[in-house]
């Protein structure tokens, strides 16, 4: 959507403030070995990943 559509978005986006990025990412590609894994059974380490909320630190590991 163009801004010329709507007069009004405009103006409010360049009145907000900076948005702060975070760094979410290691400096490098972690290997796949580096991926925890607690067993063979794929359904169960997904299964404890979603229990522990171990997706937000997915890429964090070392």
């Amino acid at each position: 959507i163009p801004c010329s559509a709507h007069p009004g978005l405009s103006r409010a986006l360049s009145l907000a403030p900076p948005a702060v990025v975070a760094k979410l990412s290691p400096p490098k590609v972690q290997p796949f070995e580096a991926i925890p894994r607690n067993g063979h059974n794929a359904w169960l380490n997904l299964f404890q990943f979603w229990r522990t909320n171990a997706f937000q630190n997915f890429h964090h590991v070392s």
